[in-house]
C-alpha cells in the first residue's frame, strides 16, 4: 500500500507546482529518474546517429540520399534525417541534465575529476557590475525599436546573385536538394540562414526578425561598452550611433552583413563588461562573437588575431584567468580545425586543404587588379598624368613576365580543348542580360561568342578589354586543370608579378587603399588631389562633396535571374509582396535616412581622424587604447582593402570610427579641464 501510494504521488501532476518541482519531483522517484534517462540517451543516440549518417555516409561508402538504406527504409530525404537528427538531439539534451549530476556521483573516479576540473577553472571572484543606467538603456531601446520598425518598412527585400550563393551553401551544409559547397565563402552566414528556417519554412521571416532583433540590439551593447567610461558620453554617442541608421539598413538584405556588424558590436561589448567587471565569461563571449565574426567574413581575422593579444596582457595580472584565455583559444582551435577539416574532405575529398579556410587570397589579389578594383587604379593613373599604350586594358599583360606568359598559354589551352566550358554559360549569361528597366545587353557574344573558333583572339581579348565574366570564368576553369590551392597560388604569383613588372601600380595601390581608408571616414582623398593636381581651385574642407545614395538599399526583384533560379514559389512571392509595399515607402522617406547616414560619416569621420590622438588623455584610457588595439587593425585592413562608402560593409565600420571619435573628445575634455584647473 505504501509503495502503490508512493507511486501515485511521484506520478500526480497536482503535486506538482512548477517545472522545478517537476524535475525534484522525478528525481525523488527511482523508477521514473531511470526512465528518463534512458529515454533521454536514446534520443542522444538516436540524434548522434542521424546526424553522423547525414555527414559521415557519403565518406564510409553508404551512398547519398536514396542509395543508403536509411532513406530507402524511412522513405525519408537527406535533410529529413538531418532535421529528425538535430530535434532528437536536442530533446535528449533537455531530459538529460537533470540525472547526470546523480551519474556522476555514483561513479567515483569520475566525480573526482570533474570536481578537480570544476575547480581548475573556476572563476576568480568578480568585482561589483557595472550599474548601467536603467532610464538610458530603456530610452535606447524604443529608440532603436522605431528606428528599425521604420527601416523594415523603407528598405525593400533584398535577394541577389551573392545571396542565392549563400543559401545554395546553407542548403549543402544541412543536407537541403539543390545545395553546393563553396569553397571560397565563410559558413558562418550559410549555418545562420539554416538556423533562421530558411530551408525548414522556405520563408525569409524568421531571418528578417532575428536580424531586427540584432539592430535594435546592437546600439544598447554599443552603450554598455562604453558606460563606464562615460555614461553620458556613451549616451550620445548611441545617440548619433542610432541616427547614422547603420545598425537597421540589412534586416531584410540576406546578405551577412548585419550578423557581421553585429557580431562585433557584441565582441566588443564582451570585451568592455571583461575589462571592467573581471567576470572570464564575458571573455569566452568576446573572442566567441570575434570567432564567428571572422567565420561570416574572412577580413575580420585581424579582431580574432589581436584579441587574444590583448586579453593576454589583461589577463595575466588576474588570477585564474589565463586558464580560461587558453580553454577558450583551445576550443576555437578545435571549432577551426574542425571546420578547415570539414572543408578540405567536402572541397578535395582528402585532408590535403587542412589548415586552410577560403584559398581565396590570390585569385582575390588578381581580381582585384585585372578587374575589381581597375576603374579606380585608372582614376589615379589619370590624376597623376601617368598615360598608358595599353590605354583601358588590363595591367595583367603577358609582357610583364613568365606567369604573366604562362596565364595567357594555359587560357588558349582551356579554350581550344574545352569550347564547351563557355557555351554552356550562354544560358545563364542570357538571364544575368536581362535589366529590370527592360534593356538587355548581349554579353555572351561580345565576350565569348565572337571568338568561338579562336582561342588565339580569345586569349588577347582577355587582356584587352577585362570584365567580370572574365574574373569567373578563367579561375574556374584553372581550379579543374591545376586544383584549388595550386589555382590560387598561380594568380596570386600573377598579381605580384604584375606589381614588379609596372612600379608604378605599387603607388597606384598605396593611393588607392589610403584612399578608400580616408573614404570611410568621410575624406574625400582622390577628389581632393585631383583638384590639386588639376589646378583648380582648392575646396577648403575634403569632405564628400556629394552624397550617394546607399547601395543595396533597392535591391529589384530577379536581378541576374537568380531569385526565379534558386527560390521555392513561396520566397519569390513574399519578395513581390513586400516590394509592392515597401518601394513607394522607400521613395518616399530613404532619401532623410539617407542623409542621416551621409551626415554622420561626412561629419563624424573627420572628427575622428582629428580627436583620436587624444585617446591617451582619457579617462579609462587603459581600456581604450587597448580596445583601440582589437579593433584598429581590422578597420585599417578591411577599409583599405575594399570596403567604401555607400556600400553594405558600412554598418561594422560605424561603430568603431564613432567609438575612436568618443574617446578622442573625452582626452580633449579632461586635457582641457586639466589645464583649466592647473592655471588656477
Amino acid at each position: 500500500m505504501d509503495v502503490k501510494r508512493q507511486v501515485v504521488s511521484c506520478m500526480s501532476p497536482f503535486s506538482i507546482k512548477n517545472l522545478s518541482q517537476l524535475t525534484r519531483g522525478i528525481t525523488a522517484c527511482p523508477k521514473l529518474d531511470h526512465i528518463a534517462l534512458v529515454f533521454a540517451l536514446i534520443l542522444l543516440v538516436l540524434g548522434g546517429g542521424a546526424i553522423f549518417a547525414v555527414v559521415a555516409a557519403p565518406y564510409l561508402g553508404l551512398g547519398l540520399q536514396e542509395e543508403f538504406f536509411l532513406y530507402r527504409l524511412a522513405g525519408w530525404s537527406r535533410s529529413d534525417l538531418l532535421r529528425m537528427g538535430i530535434f532528437s538531439g536536442l530533446a535528449g539534451l533537455v531530459l538529460a541534465p537533470p540525472n547526470l549530476k546523480q551519474i556522476i556521483d555514483s561513479w567515483p573516479w569520475m566525480a573526482r575529476r570533474v570536481r578537480r576540473f570544476q575547480a581548475y577553472f573556476a572563476p576568480a571572484p568578480a568585482e561589483p557590475p557595472v550599474a548601467f543606467h536603467a532610464r538610458d538603456q530603456k530610452i535606447i531601446l524604443v529608440a532603436a525599436g522605431v528606428f528599425q520598425a521604420l527601416y523594415l518598412l523603407i528598405i525593400p527585400l533584398g535577394f541577389e546573385c551573392d545571396a542565392a550563393m549563400y543559401l545554395n551553401f546553407s542548403r549543402y551544409l544541412f543536407g537541403s536538394e539543390g545545395g553546393a559547397f563553396n569553397y571560397y565563402r565563410a559558413p558562418g552566414f550559410p549555418i545562420f540562414l539554416g538556423l533562421s528556417g530558411q530551408l525548414l519554412f522556405d520563408s525569409f521571416i524568421l531571418t528578417v526578425v532575428l536580424h531586427a532583433v540584432m539592430g535594435i540590439l546592437s546600439p544598447l551593447l554599443f552603450y554598455r561598452a562604453l558606460a563606464p567610461v562615460s555614461r553620458r558620453a556613451a549616451l550620445i554617442a548611441t545617440g548619433v550611433f542610432i541616427l547614422s541608421t547603420a545598425p537597421f539598413h540589412g534586416a531584410k538584405i540576406m546578405l551577412p552583413e548585419q550578423l557581421f556588424a553585429f557580431l562585433i558590436v557584441a565582441g566588443v561589448y564582451g570585451f568592455s563588461r571583461y575589462y571592467f567587471s573581471r567576470d572570464v565569461r564575458f571573455l569566452h563571449l568576446s573572442l566567441f562573437c570575434f570567432f564567428v565574426a571572422t567565420f561570416t567574413r574572412w577580413e575580420a581575422n585581424p579582431l580574432l588575431f589581436m584579441g587574444p593579444i590583448v586579453f593576454f596582457f589583461i589577463a595575466r595580472g588576474r588570477a585564474h584567468h589565463l586558464r580560461h584565455l587558453v580553454l577558450a583559444i583551445g576550443i576555437l582551435a578545435v571549432l577551426a580545425t574542425g571546420w578547415s577539416a570539414t572543408r578540405s574532405r567536402n572541397i578535395a575529398g582528402d585532408m590535403s586543404l587542412l589548415g586552410s579556410f577560403h584559398n581565396w587570397a590570390g585569385r582575390q589579389s588578381f581580381w582585384m587588379i585585372y578587374w575589381g578594383k581597375r576603374p579606380e587604379l585608372k582614376g589615379w593613373e589619370k590624376n597623376f598624368g601617368w598615360n598608358t599604350a595599353q590605354g583601358n586594358a588590363s595591367f595583367i599583360r603577358p609582357e610583364n613576365g613568365p606567369q604573366s606568359r604562362k596565364l595567357r598559354n594555359l587560357i588558349v589551352e582551356i579554350v581550344s580543348e574545352n569550347p564547351e566550358s563557355y557555351r554552356a554559360l550562354e544560358p545563364w549569361m542570357e538571364r544575368a542580360q536581362q535589366f529590370p528597366d527592360g534593356t538587355y545587353g548581349n554579353y555572351y557574344e561580345e565576350y565569348f561568342g565572337r571568338f568561338d573558333g579562336d582561342p588565339e583572339a580569345f586569349a588577347d581579348n582577355f587582356f584587352a578589354q577585362p570584365n567580370g565574366f572574365y574574373t569567373d570564368y578563367v579561375p574556374e576553369e584553372l581550379r579543374k586543370r591545376l586544383g584549388l590551392a595550386g589555382m590560387n597560388q598561380f594568380l596570386g604569383s600573377v598579381a605580384i608579378e604584375t606589381v614588379s613588372a609596372q612600379p608604378g601600380l605599387a603607388s597606384l595601390l598605396a593611393m588607392f587603399s589610403l584612399s578608400n581608408l580616408l573614404s570611410m571616414f568621410g575624406i574625400d582623398a582622390e577628389g581632393e588631389i585631383s583638384v590639386q593636381i588639376s589646378g583648380k581651385q582648392i575646396s577648403l574642407f575634403p569632405v564628400f562633396t556629394y552624397w550617394n545614395k546607399t547601395h543595396y538599399s533597392q535591391i529589384p526583384y530577379n536581378i541576374g535571374g537568380c531569385a526565379e533560379a534558386h527560390l521555392p514559389t513561396e520566397m519569390q512571392r513574399e519578395i513581390i509582396t513586400d516590394h509592392k509595399v515597401s518601394f513607394p515607402i522607400s521613395n518616399a522617406l530613404f532619401p532623410l535616412g539617407n542623409f542621416l547616414r551621409n551626415f554622420v560619416r561626412n561629419a563624424g569621420g573627420p572628427v575622428a581622424l582629428l580627436v583620436c590622438w587624444f585617446i591617451p588623455f582619457a579617462p579609462q584610457r587603459k581600456f581604450l587604447l587597448r580596445l583601440a588595439a582589437v579593433t584598429v587593425p581590422y578597420l585599417v585592413l578591411a577599409c583599405a582593402l575594399g570596403y567604401a562608402p555607400y556600400s553594405r560593409y558600412e554598418p561594422a565600420v560605424h561603430p568603431l570610427i564613432l567609438m575612436l571619435a568618443f574617446g578622442g573628445l573625452l582626452g580633449i575634455a579632461k586635457k582641457w579641464n586639466d589645464l583649466k584647473h592647473a592655471r588656477f
